[in-house]
């Protein structure tokens, strides 16, 4: 939902009128004090407040509040305001609070009674109440009908309601909304169809096809819509809020209904075609249809007698590290069933296996590495011998490296990473070599939270 959170003015400077002993109003009258509220990260100039009546903020919203004192339209604040004041209470919705400057945040909404006191060096006391309106955060959403919703009668007469909740419309504002409505998502800015009080309802009537519409037994017919709210107040600026955009589709006349899906392959990158099976199956274990398709992104459509507890089950067939997936449905008569995508994930290891010495004269050893998901990512790959990482050649499923002297022994250890960030398991081999006779152990588990050492930039 694009929401519009409201902005309010919070330059708020109020000047305190002076009440006391009619000896000292003269000297009194001399500094006056007076209040400045200003947003939490206001960091201009404080002369520059201009003067408000009221005071308004959101709920949650910190603001600070300046005691000042004014003499011959010279403004002090700080210490040098205090050079003037004995003391200071301010009440703000029932707390007390003896500082001069300070933060302050409002938990809650509503009208906040906040009055200030101080006591000047002549002990004349000077006050003054006034208001905080503190608006609760706005929200409004659809109803009906909800997004998705796929019983429309396409060649109903009767009318159908549009319905929406606006939320957090505080005593001192008032709302009006606007509803837009489209079968052109690119267009629905461009079609109010009516601008009605928040509280009220819009129906749609007669047919929702048109004259342009050819409608089949089989079709249907999505529309979209959305409401925006205005929120207004007799002090502070014209604010917006948005629903989503909510779409809403016709029933199609068949007696089969329809199942759109789509389903992708997470962060694959083989150039292996992947072939998926993607089966529709009965609460009584009966498959109903079953349907395999050569892409690793794909969208399917498939008509189904109306049901209750479809099973709808997406599994590779030749990728095994990507596990299958399910979700359970229930398909109404007439209804085109729009699901949302299905990811299958890799969630498994690559493997490792030691070939043997391909080559005695040359200390040339090979590795395999297989990966039945995602693919090796061979920038991930680092092959390291007693701990030093050393140059290799690799070709899928091929690692080849040239061994140094192992005559009193090597330590071997290969780390890498699948596209979808699965780690080889943290194995190691042993390789000693005596004349043209090496002795290859392994493999044994090391600890995945040592790091090797390098000899160059990763």
């Amino acid at each position: 939902m694009n929401k519009i959170l409201l902005t309010l003015s919070l330059l708020v400077s109020i000047l305190l009128c002076s009440c006391g002993d009619s000896h000292l109003a003269k000297e009194a009258s001399l500094y006056k004090p007076f209040a400045v509220i200003v947003p939490e990260k206001y960091s201009g100039n404080l002369e520059a407040i201009p003067i408000r009546k009221f005071v308004y903020s959101e709920q949650g919203q910190t603001v600070k509040l300046f005691l000042g004192v004014i003499n011959e339209d010279n403004p002090y604040f700080g210490d040098q305001a205090m050079l003037y004041i004995k003391s200071v209470l301010w009440d703000i919705d029932g707390t007390k609070i003896t500082q001069s400057n300070f933060k302050y945040t409002f938990e809650t909404a509503g009208h906040k009674k906040v009055s200030l006191q101080t006591v000047d060096l002549w002990d004349d006391t000077v006050h003054q109440n006034f208001d905080f309106y503190i608006n609760a955060p706005h929200d409004i959403a659809i109803d009906f009908p909800y997004n998705g919703y796929n019983q429309v009668n396409p060649a109903n007469t009767e009318s159908l309601p549009l319905r929406w909740t606006l939320s957090g419309i505080d005593e001192w504002e008032d709302a009006d909304c606007e509803v837009y409505a489209s079968n052109n998502p690119e267009e629905i800015w461009q079609n109010l169809i009516a601008h009605v009080d928040c509280s009220s309802e819009v129906s749609l009537g007669g047919t929702l096809l048109g004259s342009k519409i050819i409608h089949t037994k089989d079709s249907s017919f999505t529309f979209y819509w959305v409401v925006r709210a205005t929120i207004n107040s007799e002090y502070v600026s014209t604010t917006y809020d948005t629903t989503e955009i909510a779409k809403f589709s016709t029933k199609i006349t068949d007696t089969l209904s329809t199942v759109k899906l789509s389903y992708t392959y997470d962060k694959y990158h083989s150039s292996e075609i992947t072939h998926t099976q993607i089966s529709f199956i009965a609460a009584n274990g009966d498959t109903l249809s079953s349907v395999i398709k050569n892409f690793s992104n794909q969208t399917i459509v498939e008509k189904i007698r109306p049901q209750s507890g479809i099973k709808i089950v997406v599994k590779s067939l030749n990728r095994s590290d990507y596990a299958p997936e399910s979700l359970m449905v229930d398909l109404p008569e007439g209804t085109v069933l729009n699901l949302d995508t299905i990811h299958l994930k890799d969630a498994v290891r690559p493997q490792i296996e030691v070939a043997g010495i391909v080559n005695k004269q040359n200390k040339l050893v090979q590795f395999n590495l297989y990966d039945d998901g995602a693919e090796i990512k061979e920038n991930t790959l680092s092959v390291y011998v007693n701990d030093k990482k050393i140059e290799y050649a690799y070709i899928t499923p091929s690692l080849q490296f040239t061994l140094p002297d192992c005559s009193k022994g090597c330590k071997v250890f290969i780390s890498a990473q699948d596209y979808a960030e699965n780690s080889l398991p943290p194995f190691y081999w042993t390789i000693r070599n005596v004349s043209t006779v090496y002795d290859i152990k392994g493999p044994f588990l090391q600890d995945e939270n040592v790091e090797q050492e390098t000899t160059e930039d990763e």
